[in-house]
C-alpha cells in the first residue's frame, strides 16, 4: 500500500490507520468488518457519550460511514456523539471521508449551533443584519469569526471506482476546561447537523 499525496490507495488501509487497527488484506472483507474497528476507540458511556482517557489522544472520526445518514460524522459507531476528553490532554482528530461524492472537514470550535451556512461565523436575524450598528460593524470587517482551535482543511470525497478514501489530521491540541464544538467547515454542512459537542473537564 503506498501513500500517495494523502490518499490511501485501500479504503481498507485508509480506515484502519485512521482507526490505529491492523490493517486487513483489502480482498473480501466486509464493510462492517473494518467500520466496526472504530467501536475500539474511547469508551461508551450510559447516556451515549464517548470518554477518552491518556495525556496524548487520538479520536478517529469517518465523515458519512456507509449505513449512517448523510452530512454526520460517526464516532464509536455513533453519529455526531458528545465526547469527554481530559483537560491537559494532547488531542488529535483523525477524519476519514468515507463519502462518495462530497468532501468534508473537521473544525474544532467555540462557536455553538445553531450554525448558518458557514458554522464560524455568528447566526443573525434580519432585524440584526439591518441595524446600523451591524452594517457598520461588518463595513468596518470587525464581525468576529468564533475561535478555531484546531483544523483539518478540505477531505477530499472517497473514490469508489479506485477504493480509495482520504485521510488528514488535526494538529496536535491541548484543549482547556469547557465546552467546544467539532464541525464540518464545508458551507451549509453543519447547517444541517454535521457536528458535535466536546467536553473538555
Amino acid at each position: 500500500m503506498r501513500l500517495k499525496q494523502g490518499v490511501y490507495t485501500s479504503t481498507l488501509a485508509a480506515v484502519a490507520l485512521a482507526m490505529s487497527m491492523p490493517v486487513f488484506a483489502a480482498s473480501g472483507v466486509p464493510t462492517s468488518q473494518y467500520v466496526s474497528a472504530s467501536k475500539d476507540a474511547g469508551t461508551l458511556t450510559p447516556n451515549g457519550f464517548v470518554r477518552f482517557s491518556g495525556t496524548r489522544i487520538e479520536i478517529p472520526v469517518i465523515a458519512v460511514e456507509a449505513g449512517k445518514p448523510d452530512t454526520t460524522f460517526e464516532v464509536h459507531g455513533k453519529v455526531n456523539p458528545t465526547l469527554i476528553v481530559p483537560a491537559g490532554a494532547k488531542l488529535r482528530f483523525v477524519i476519514a471521508n468515507a463519502d462518495a461524492g462530497m468532501p468534508h472537514g473537521l473544525d474544532v470550535t467555540l462557536s455553538a449551533p445553531p450554525y448558518g451556512v458557514l458554522p464560524h461565523l455568528p447566526v443573525m436575524s434580519g432585524a440584526m443584519m439591518n441595524s446600523k450598528s451591524m452594517r457598520q460593524s461588518m463595513m468596518g470587517g470587525s464581525v468576529m469569526m468564533k475561535k478555531i482551535v484546531a483544523a483539518t482543511g478540505t477531505v477530499n470525497p472517497q473514490d469508489d471506482g479506485r477504493k480509495r478514501i482520504a485521510v488528514k489530521k488535526t494538529g496536535w491540541s491541548t484543549l482547556k476546561p469547557g465546552v467546544y464544538y467539532y464541525v464540518c467547515p464545508i458551507p451549509g454542512h453543519a447547517k444541517q447537523g454535521m457536528y458535535g459537542k466536546i467536553i473538555v473537564r
